[in-house]
C-alpha cells in the first residue's frame, strides 16, 4: 500500500466544455483552482441541501456539490438518484419530509423545474424556504411558480466548464418577478472581465494566469450585465 498525496497543482478533474469557447474540448481543473473557487462560493448555501443532478456538467460541481460540502451552515446534505425520464411523484414523496428545512437544490435544465413544480402542485406541497439553482435560462414558468409560492427563489448561473465557478448570477424572488432573465450580477471580483466593442467577453482566471473569451455577448447597462445571445448562433427567418 502506497499513500499519494495530490500537489496543489495535479488534476482533479477533466469534462468535456460546454461549448461557450468555441469547439468543444477537454477542459482541466487543478485542486487548487476547485478548492479556491469552493470556498469563495461555501458562504451561499445553509439548511438541508439536495443533490441530485451534480456530476452532469462540470460546472455542478464547482458551482454547487463542492460548495456546499464545504460551507458550515449546510445543516443536512440529502442525495437522490433522481431518473429524469420518469414521473417525479416518487421524489417529491421522498422529499417531503424536508419541505420546511429544504433550502438549496440545484436543477440544471428548466424542463427539470417545471416537472419538480408539477409534481409537487399534484402533492399539494411548497416549499418555503427552496432556493432553486438552474445553468439555464430563468423561464416565466419559475416566475409564475414563485408568484403561486411554490418555492422562494430561483438563481441562474453563469459559466462554463472553463471557469467553473459561477461569472454572474440572475436572482428572481417575489420582488424582482418583472426581471428580465438577461439581466445578470458580477458575482465578485474573482475573475477579472473584459466586455470588448463587440459584445465579446474575455474571462481572466485566477490561479491558472490564463484568459478564455467566450461566445457569449454581454453589454454594461448600469449595474447589470445583460445577455445579448451568442456569436455562434444566426437568426433565420427571426428564428
Amino acid at each position: 500500500i502506497k499513500d499519494i498525496f495530490p500537489e496543489p497543482s495535479d488534476i482533479l478533474m477533466r469534462c468535456t466544455s460546454s461549448g461557450t469557447t468555441g469547439t468543444p474540448k477537454i477542459v482541466e481543473h487543478t485542486h487548487e483552482f476547485l478548492a479556491s473557487i469552493s470556498y469563495r462560493n461555501s458562504h451561499k448555501f445553509s439548511g438541508d441541501c439536495m443533490h441530485i443532478k451534480n456530476l452532469n456538467h462540470g460546472s455542478s460541481l464547482a458551482v454547487f456539490l463542492l460548495p456546499s460540502l464545504i460551507s458550515n451552515n449546510v445543516s443536512r446534505h440529502l442525495f437522490y438518484d433522481l431518473d429524469q425520464d420518469r414521473p417525479f411523484n416518487q421524489f417529491i414523496d421522498s422529499l417531503s419530509k424536508y419541505k420546511e428545512t429544504l433550502e438549496y437544490i440545484m436543477f440544471p435544465y428548466p424542463f427539470l423545474i417545471d416537472m419538480f413544480v408539477d409534481a409537487s402542485k399534484e402533492h399539494s406541497i411548497s416549499w418555503n424556504n427552496l432556493n432553486v439553482q438552474t445553468l439555464s435560462y430563468i423561464q416565466q414558468s419559475s416566475k409564475d411558480a414563485i408568484k403561486q409560492g411554490m418555492f422562494k427563489s430561483i438563481t441562474s448561473i453563469f459559466g462554463s466548464n472553463e471557469t467553473s465557478g459561477p461569472v454572474f448570477e440572475a436572482t428572481i424572488d417575489k420582488d424582482n418577478l418583472t426581471q428580465e432573465s438577461s439581466y445578470y450580477n458580477k458575482v465578485d471580483d474573482f475573475y477579472d472581465i473584459n466586455i470588448f466593442n463587440n459584445q465579446m467577453i474575455e474571462i481572466s482566471l485566477p490561479i491558472y494566469n490564463s484568459k478564455i473569451i467566450t461566445n457569449d455577448l454581454f453589454e454594461i447597462q448600469d449595474k447589470f450585465y445583460i445577455h445579448r445571445g451568442r456569436s455562434d448562433i444566426i437568426k433565420i427567418n427571426g428564428e
